[in-house]
């Protein structure tokens, strides 16, 4: 059985140093721990006026690597909604990530909802991230968290669109549980269940989320690969359930 990634990155951050930002440090990291693919984009581009511009540089990098390429947008920039022709046609991007938290849009606004309505016409996946990381650690932008209800609103909006809420917590996942488990069209990562101890337990129990609609992210290198794997592997769930999250849930996603 493959395991798969579905929140990888590569770059340089600008709050700290990333010690091993490249796609053979992060292979190697797959590689140890089982993963034999998923999806890689750019952690620089967030930063940049225009993402496009660094996504040409990484899509580059990934291409031929056997990852998907994510693209990093602003739906909110001029020409934003031509780029993502751009980025499946010439980039090679398979899904786009939306970043509201340091971009500083509401999920709702029409434009947003007109662009993921037309990433899903082009077959892209949109991939919301509530956070790139801990607030704490990025003191000189500070991040705008969105409600949790206002991806799964965007996808109720947006439903030949497939979404991936990444890097939200478990109590924000369990405050949309049940769009979660009856949206046929989102789907949420595992990245950021570091609150609680035995966390993926508790959003499958606790917080009664369909362990049909969570997928494996580490969001590395910003986060600890193993300590993202140990949610899952130190999880009372069935192997049945853990072949879920971290492959068979992965290839529905990208069906």
């Amino acid at each position: 059985m493959k395991k798969y990634d579905v929140s990888g990155f590569i770059g340089s951050w600008p709050f700290r140093k990333i010690f091993k930002g490249t796609l053979a440090d992060l292979k190697a990291l797959h590689a140890a721990n089982g993963i034999s693919g998923g999806l890689v984009g750019s952690i620089t581009g967030v930063f940049h006026n225009d993402p496009y511009e660094n996504d040409i540089d990484a899509a580059e990098i990934i291409k031929g690597s056997g990852y998907g390429f994510v693209m990093t947008a602003n739906p909110m920039l001029p020409g934003s909604s031509d780029d993502l022709e751009k980025g499946k046609k010439e980039l090679g991007a398979v899904a786009v990530r939306l970043c509201p938290s340091y971009h500083k849009y509401a999920l709702t606004d029409p434009t947003v909802v007109e662009y993921c309505r037309k990433a899903g016409e082009l077959g892209l996946r949109v991939i919301v991230t509530e956070r790139m990381e801990d607030y704490r650690l990025d003191y000189l932008i500070n991040q705008s968290f969105p409600p949790a209800g206002d991806t799964a609103a965007l996808a109720k909006a947006c439903p030949e669109t497939k979404f991936l809420l990444s890097s939200a917590a478990v109590d924000e996942l369990g405050s949309i549980a049940g769009d979660i488990n009856s949206l046929p069209n989102l789907w949420a990562d595992i990245s950021n269940l570091n609150h609680y101890l035995f966390s993926l337990d508790v959003v499958l129990d606790g917080r009664g989320i369909s362990a049909d609609k969570l997928i494996y992210g580490s969001m590395s290198p910003l986060y600890c690969m193993r300590s993202t794997l140990l949610n899952v592997e130190n999880s009372a769930a069935s192997s049945e359930i853990k072949d879920k999250i971290m492959s068979k849930n992965f290839e529905d996603f990208m069906a």
